[in-house]
């Protein structure tokens, strides 16, 4: 038996779970840091600041719920299940591509707008949907094969 190729999809999935909890954890460290430097939680308050994770971890939900096998059988045209997994990961991977775009627009927003308020949150968003979008395609990658599936 192939110790490695049992070995790599649960590495992988640990992987993954790691970089979706450090992301979650560099956001909400960023928003106790903008409140213990402010004395406010203006910065994240903002649903912009919200959106991009929560989205991000809904596409990783959404992604991985669909086993892979059904998404590479060919199914045709039509009602049949193939067809409908396929537009299922098509509109995941819409969602995950959004919120990293959303997060890149709050980064470029805050980063160069002209107020004087901390913009570590921003940079908190920016890294917290990159570590989302890497964890959600790091763990469908990896549990590919058939007796792998969630």
């Amino acid at each position: 038996m192939d110790d490695s190729g049992s070995r790599l999809p649960s590495i992988g999935s640990v992987s993954a779970g790691c970089l979706c909890a450090a992301g979650w954890y560099v956001f909400f460290g960023a928003g106790l840091e903008l409140s213990k430097q402010t004395n406010t939680t203006q910065g994240m308050r903002d649903g912009s600041y919200w959106a991009p994770g929560i989205l991000s971890t809904l596409a990783l939900i959404m992604l991985n719920v669909i086993d892979w096998e059904v998404i590479t059988d060919d199914g045709g045209l039509g009602g049949s299940p193939n067809m409908k997994a396929k537009i299922w990961v098509t509109f995941s991977f819409i969602i995950a591509f959004c919120a990293l775009g959303g997060s890149i627009w709050v980064f470029i927003q805050d980063v160069t707008s002209q107020d004087d308020f901390w913009k570590g949150s921003a940079v908190a968003v920016l890294i917290q949907n990159l570590c989302l979008f890497v964890a959600n395609f790091l763990f469908r990658f990896v549990r590919r094969k058939d007796g792998h599936t969630v």
